[in-house]
């Protein structure tokens, strides 16, 4: 069973401003939400489960985790310095087994979800709006507080898929978690869904071993989680 994945939420204020480079995990989320409304692209559930993934693949590419028979493996317990990713590894490292990336993001996608939007408001890249409905509450919107800030996480990335041999290491993961949740027609670019999916999975399929791991990992959860919810 995995250990409670609802980390300590709290995320220390840093100073306001551009930021000069997103991480994954807050790329993914800035995509994942319209850039004038804040409010997510598609399901939220879906979000979270690739912000959980995201999480996850950067401790990979740090090499603090791994992946082995389609489980997440713990390398090295050092800190990263860094608030949210610290949470998540030492989450992983509390754990008396090792978990598939299906159950972690069953189990870390909520607590990832409010991470990493707590993160993005700390450091003034989007604000948080309450939503109300009429019979309760609807999923908070982050709208953006610079337009231009926030639309780069979409507009690099989109320019990455058209030009396949600049995709990067960051860039090709990100674009396997879009693609995985099925994200891609916000990239506003003129190639369809296909189309975007072909180029990605070429891109991917050149990803280290333990990275299409993680991705596999993604999409059949994906797949598992569609089954619950209207896309």
């Amino acid at each position: 069973m995995l250990v409670s994945a609802q980390a300590r939420v709290v995320c220390v204020a840093r100073p306001r401003g551009l930021m000069h480079s997103y991480r994954l995990s807050d790329e993914f989320f800035l995509i994942g939400h319209d850039e004038f409304t804040g409010k997510p692209a598609i399901n939220r559930e879906l979000i979270a489960c690739g912000l959980s993934a995201a999480l996850l693949a950067e401790l990979m590419i740090s090499g603090r985790l791994g992946m082995q028979d389609g489980r997440v493996t713990l390398l090295e317990i050092a800190p990263l310095g860094e608030q949210v990713s610290d949470q998540v590894l030492e989450l992983v490292g509390q754990q008396q087994k090792e978990h598939t990336v299906r159950t972690w993001t069953e189990h870390l996608g909520d607590p990832a979800y409010e991470l990493v939007a707590r993160r993005l408001v700390d450091e003034g890249v989007v604000r948080r709006e309450e939503a109300r409905r009429m019979l309760g509450r609807g999923p908070d919107r982050f709208p953006p507080v610079n337009l231009y800030q926030v639309a780069r996480a979409r507009l690099w990335l989109g320019h990455m898929i058209t030009h396949p041999l600049e995709m990067d290491l960051q860039r090709t993961i990100s674009a396997g978690l879009v693609t995985a949740v099925g994200v891609e027609r916000v990239l506003g670019i003129e190639l369809d869904s296909q189309q975007i999916r072909d180029i990605v999975a070429e891109r991917v399929s050149q990803l280290p071993a333990d990275l299409q791991s993680l991705l596999d990992g993604v999409s059949a959860a994906v797949a598992a989680l569609s089954l619950t919810i209207r896309r």
